[in-house]
């Protein structure tokens, strides 16, 4: 059977404008493969938002963006001004796609978007990760009974496209505890640390290679990391923790100094996500922590997503993504779309 499934998206940044891409350059092998169509039907931005009930052109979408910073100014669709928000209350759709920033603490607009992208009978694929990590109860509780998906790889890990396997190990208690590597910048600071560049400059490389967020406190201070933890913690053990459950500190407090002592230990610093569980349930944590040079997090570049799983009887296993801040946040959004597509 034959279907076309209406989108639309909210924020266009890193993690979806190249998910633009893959609709256009995925849109023959998804129809031949699964009898699936794709038409967006509405998309903001910071500056306001284009939307038609006959589909929106993919290509103009992209071609406006990068001409006149906004979809707003898209001839005969766009309308300036106009949120996430108000373009999820004026239309009709099939799945709303939530690419907003992470905002702390109340996780808004993305929260009401998602809220009312559910009520209004919409499937969610999400890349924002604050609701899930303040709201997760309420959200999947909505979604239940609205009996519709909600998904969010790229909010989880980017492109670690690992949350089945960890559901998978979680649920029958086979896994003991996971760490990752989930955050570039951090990452891509410390490595230009390592080199002699200093705190500031590397945090303007960070900002210049187009990866740190647009508030670089959720990056440096750890808010970033720690939502990707509660958020798999959450998935693989079935649990409803929120951030305040976790254990934060960010890399901001380090030092020359505590760079060139790891070194001389045989030791590098890595930004780090870590659950446990215990006999007193799940511990939460993200931290700098200071690792063996062969150790899997320690072996991953800058610009990778690494995860480790400690489990019961199948020992360590380690999944990389590589250039995963590249390639694989938008294609795992695009993954979740094709799974909620095959779904309904």
């Amino acid at each position: 059977m034959e279907k076309t499934l209406q989108l639309l998206i909210g924020g266009l940044g890193n993690a979806v404008r190249p998910m633009v891409e893959l609709l256009i350059s995925e849109k023959e092998r998804i129809y031949n493969d699964y009898k699936i169509s794709f038409q967006v039907v509405g998309v903001s931005d910071s500056r306001g938002a284009a939307i038609s009930s006959d589909g929106l052109p993919l290509q103009d979408i992209l071609t406006t963006k990068d001409a006149k910073g906004t979809v707003s100014a898209m001839t005969k669709y766009g309308t300036p001004g106009m949120s996430a928000s108000e373009m999820i209350e004026a239309c009709a759709a099939d799945i709303y796609v939530d690419a907003l920033p992470a905002f702390l603490p109340t996780g808004e607009p993305g929260t009401t978007n998602i809220r009312t992208a559910l009520e209004k009978g919409m499937h969610v694929v999400t890349a924002n990760k604050a609701p899930l990590a303040l709201h997760w109860g309420e959200l999947f509780q909505l979604a239940k009974e609205q009996k519709r998906y909600l998904r969010y790889g790229t909010a989880a890990s980017a492109g670690l496209p690992t949350l089945e396997m960890g559901k998978l190990l979680g649920g029958c208690g086979e896994l003991l505890e996971f760490s990752g590597i989930f955050n570039a910048s951090c990452m891509y600071i410390l490595n230009e640390m390592r080199s002699g560049v200093d705190f500031e400059r590397a945090m303007a490389g960070a900002r210049e290679g187009g990866f740190l967020e647009p508030n670089p406190d959720m990056d440096i201070d750890g808010w970033d990391t720690a939502m990707k933890t509660v958020i798999q913690a959450n998935t693989y053990w079935g649990a409803d923790r929120c951030l305040s459950d976790v254990s934060i500190q960010g890399i901001r407090g380090l030092t020359p100094k505590d760079i060139e002592n790891a070194a001389a230990r045989g030791e590098v610093w890595c930004m780090v996500g870590r659950a446990v569980m215990t006999p007193d349930g799940l511990k939460l944590s993200a931290a700098p922590e200071s690792l063996p040079v062969d150790h899997p997090l320690a072996k991953a570049r800058w610009c990778d997503k690494v995860l480790c799983f400690q489990t019961r009887t199948q020992g360590e296993q380690v999944h990389y993504c590589l250039g995963a801040s590249a390639s694989g946040t938008p294609g795992n959004v695009f993954l979740d779309l094709v799974t909620i597509a095959r779904a309904i």
